[in-house]
């Protein structure tokens, strides 16, 4: 589909069809990198080998989050959503909020799209209180769609598996969510429940243990880093100079035009080895922030920020490097920290997410 939708907007003329055609190029790209992403994560699951983040965050604010990311889809079936999250209230845990939200999204979204229009999807959120600042949460999510037969449901944590059933067979997926979620259920020392009736709908729980982060015996509330706010005002960041190191043209290429739109100035460098040499040759202070790619040859990333931090030089310390990837597991986001990085963003990025990165690291 994007081969094909590409040739027909490198032969087109009219703007309007290259829009339209662009659109469906986003979209089946997403899908792609969807699918990629699945099979990636099932691969690390079945060997073994998936680690989970520990970080505080503020667990209502990661369930918003995910529901802002549902609710085109809501929307576009017209669908009514119920959310009842006030158990949640400045509830601040320890945990990998990302895989969290991966189980969340791929229950939210087999809700909406096993629901016909103007149908009906409820999230509820409950908490329960355990010894040693333990909780654990419930996130039930349920709908008046399609249902499932008992033999499915029986099977439904299966790779790969998918109702044989023509009122699912146009809808798109890998058949891997519900595998993938129960897995990272289960790190979390948690696990799903399914109920489902044919034609009534169906109601999914997942339940994770979380710690519950606490000062003097009281939940902490947790603190927005500064930056942080997606509703600050542009900045100006002309005089800012930043140093995208990449060897990939075409992903230099959107890396650059990404930042000159923010009105940065960008010098590039073709891996870490060059990255570091004019790093070395540049006056203290000369960049601002750097931008570093991890596969490159002659020199990875990792390297690189090793041998920026260890420059006998005043900026070499202060100076933020960002790690741009596709290396985006919880173990690649580590070894970027302990490379003396200071943040991950995950390829393919977006202008939304570098302006959030650059507001927090470009006083």
């Amino acid at each position: 589909a994007i081969m094909g939708l590409a040739a027909l907007a490198a032969h087109c003329d009219d703007k309007d069809h290259v829009d339209y055609y662009l659109k469906k190029i986003v979209t089946s790209g997403k899908h792609m990198l969807e699918l990629l992403n699945e099979v990636l994560d099932m691969s690390k699951i079945e060997s073994g080998k998936t680690e989970l983040n520990s970080e505080a965050f503020l667990l209502k604010e990661k369930v918003e989050e995910a529901l802002d990311i549902i609710k085109p889809a809501v929307e576009e079936k017209r669908h009514q959503l119920i959310v009842e999250t006030e158990a949640l209230k400045n509830i601040t845990v320890l945990g990998d909020a990302l895989r969290l939200q991966q189980i969340l999204l791929n229950l939210l979204s087999n809700a909406v799209k096993y629901t016909p229009d103007e149908g009906v999807v409820k999230l509820t959120v409950t908490v329960k209180p355990l010894p040693h600042d333990l909780a654990v949460f419930d996130f039930i999510v349920e709908d008046n769609g399609i249902g499932m037969e008992q033999s499915f449901i029986e099977r439904i944590f299966e790779p790969f598996i998918r109702a044989e059933d023509s009122r699912v067979s146009k809808i798109q997926g890998t058949g891997l969510g519900m595998t993938i979620s129960l897995n990272l259920a289960k790190l979390m020392n948690g696990s799903i429940d399914v109920e489902s009736c044919v034609g009534k709908g169906s109601k999914i729980t997942a339940s994770v243990c979380l710690k519950v982060q606490r000062q003097n015996g009281v939940a902490v509330e947790y603190e927005q880093p500064a930056g942080d706010n997606e509703n600050a005002a542009d900045i100006d960041y002309s005089g800012k100079r930043v140093l995208v190191v990449e060897d990939n043209a075409i992903n230099l290429e959107i890396a650059l035009e990404f930042l000159k739109l923010l009105g940065l100035t960008c010098e590039s460098a073709g891996d870490g080895a060059e990255a570091l040499e004019k790093f070395l040759a540049a006056p203290e202070g000369y960049y601002d922030l750097i931008f570093m790619d991890i596969q490159m040859p002659t020199m990875n990333g990792y390297e690189a920020a090793r041998a920026i931090r260890a420059a006998s030089r005043s900026d070499a310390v202060r100076i933020p490097i960002i790690a741009i990837t596709a290396n985006a597991f919880s173990e690649d986001v580590k070894m970027a920290l302990a490379a003396g990085m200071n943040a991950h963003i995950a390829k393919p990025f977006e202008l939304k997410l570098l302006k959030k990165i650059i507001r927090q690291w470009l006083k």
